[in-house]
């Protein structure tokens, strides 16, 4: 999977910013795994832990 983040700068222009590629069916299956923490410890947390799962 192909992963593009862009922004909007203050000239209200979009940017691009970066890419990644990753495994969407690990992801998948590593976050099946960890579903029941994500729904104990809430959406906050569980937002957080995104970044971190893509540098994995």
């Amino acid at each position: 999977m192909l992963i593009r983040a862009f922004a909007v700068n203050n000239a209200s222009k979009t940017e691009f910013i970066a890419q990644t590629e990753i495994d969407a069916l690990g992801l998948m299956v590593m976050a099946e795994s960890r579903e029941e923490e994500a729904r104990a410890r809430g959406r906050a947390w569980t937002a957080g832990a995104v970044p971190s799962l893509l540098r994995n």
